[in-house]
């Protein structure tokens, strides 16, 4: 499978993402950027914290569609799924360097988009901030908004390397504890390691795949070969693997982190994967 992924990611409840995505239909297509209105930064609009300093504000912004996820109604099926929109990263050269705050973000343009992006162009987009199950986005389907592409072709920006698991978690809008992946948001990113896929039935719409108890598992052994520290959950893992063998091992992880999932939920406390161990 592909290692070159795109984060949109952060923390998504893939129901109410798609939703939101597709809940207004009246894209607008303009003819380039506004001169009369600056371009924010991506970085700017992303901010450092999980919610936009520049919530409800209208902004322009310019950059590199890294993932296409179009609704398809008139045909502009997007070519990673369809999410009623596409993810927009600013150019390189154009970055603030800082890994706290994410250059990519999603744009919404609804069920009928009267333009079809592609990855790889470079586009003008004027659109309200908003943020949706803890995603931000410019919502390019309602009034004073638009959509312009402005050349195609362009190289995508280099991929920014994530290693899962995630360093720490924050709670989402339903105030439950998801991974912090913040700082990736909509970014065109690469996955360090090897991961195991254990549900592709959302892969062909949506362009999401599902990882489960056997990538903790093959993280644990790549972390045991490699003499790096482990945590406590990657260390018992290894050591269940090698008393009962590895198809036992992994229902028993799965059972540890479903039970761990509904502790954090019952009790509304973020996941502490606790430090660092060998």
């Amino acid at each position: 499978m592909p290692r070159n992924l795109l984060i949109s990611l952060s923390r998504l409840a893939l129901l109410s993402l798609v939703l939101a995505g597709c809940a207004v239909d009246h894209p607008v297509l303009s003819t380039g950027c506004d001169s009369s209105r600056p371009i924010t930064p991506i970085h700017q609009v992303q901010g450092g914290r999980a919610v936009s300093p520049l919530q409800g504000s209208l902004v322009q912004i310019e950059g590199i569609v890294v993932g296409d996820f179009q609704h398809g109604r008139r045909g502009a099926i997007g070519t990673h799924g369809e999410l009623g929109g596409f993810a927009v990263q600013e150019e390189a050269a154009d970055a603030d360097g800082d890994p706290a705050t994410s250059e990519g973000v999603f744009v919404v343009d609804g069920m009928a988009p009267r333009i079809d992006v592609s990855v790889g162009d470079r586009v003008c987009v004027t659109g309200p901030v908003k943020e949706v199950a803890g995603e931000t986005r410019i919502v390019a389907t309602e009034r004073g908004s638009g959509v312009a592409v402005t050349g195609s072709g362009f190289a995508l920006p280099p991929a920014r390397v994530v290693t899962l698991p995630a360093a720490g978690t924050v709670l989402n809008d339903d105030g439950i504890a998801v991974a912090d992946l913040e700082r990736f948001e909509s970014e065109h990113v690469q996955i360090a390691g090897p991961m195991t896929v254990t549900d592709l039935a959302a892969l062909d719409r949506f362009g999401v795949i599902i990882h489960g108890a056997r990538s903790v598992l093959a993280r644990a052994k790549v972390l045991a070969r490699s003499g790096q520290p482990m945590n406590r959950l990657q260390r018992w893992a290894i050591r269940l693997e090698q008393r009962v063998g590895h198809n036992k091992a992994t229902v028993a992880v799965a059972n540890k982190m479903a039970r761990m999932c509904w502790a954090v939920w019952k009790h509304r406390t973020p996941f502490e994967p606790g430090p660092a161990l060998r």
